[in-house]
């Protein structure tokens, strides 16, 4: 359907398991659902899986171990990103990953400017921070969603930095 009435996220940091030697997994889950139902269900999963590290590691170690393995696993996404690039890794042809990226409505992006040395753009909206708002858990959002930002960036071309003065998880406007 379209993005009004059917919204598919994927989103790391859901299913959990702790295997023998205490090693944490985290997968990635694709949540297609209506709007709101698939929200729901990805919180409730992230939910889940933080309140069973936090019992078995303690609140502050089970989110630094999150916070841990999404900037593992952001900096591999990053790398194949640029892997499959049809040119090279610049500011300018990630901000246009970004774009695509947000053609799912769950994003919606303003570019102000971009070259090959740089790209400014704002985001105006974030299905991301709305969901874990609405629920309380802006704290693991900052983690899952907006944390992966800056380390997706760096994988893509480590010699690209990121830099980031507010975030609508945190409140802002945009």
């Amino acid at each position: 359907g379209d993005a009004q009435s059917n919204i598919t996220l994927t989103h790391a940091a859901v299913s959990v398991a702790a295997s023998a030697a205490d090693t944490v997994y985290v997968q990635a889950v694709n949540c297609s659902a209506p709007a709101g139902a698939g929200l729901t269900l990805t919180v409730e999963m992230e939910t889940e899986a933080k309140n069973c590290m936090a019992a078995t590691y303690g609140k502050t170690s089970a989110l630094n171990l999150i916070r841990k393995v999404i900037t593992k696993t952001s900096i591999e996404e990053g790398a194949q990103y640029a892997r499959e690039a049809s040119c090279d890794p610049t500011p300018e042809f990630y901000l246009a990953l970004m774009m695509d990226w947000a053609t799912d409505g769950t994003l919606e992006i303003v570019p102000v400017s971009a070259s090959s040395d740089h790209a400014h753009f704002q985001v105006r909206r974030c299905l991301y921070a709305e969901m874990y708002q609405l629920n309380g858990l802006t704290e693991l959002g900052q983690i899952l969603s907006c944390g992966r930002d800056g380390t997706v960036c760096s994988g893509y071309n480590p010699n690209i930095t990121l830099e980031r003065t507010q975030t609508i998880m945190e409140g802002a406007d945009y």
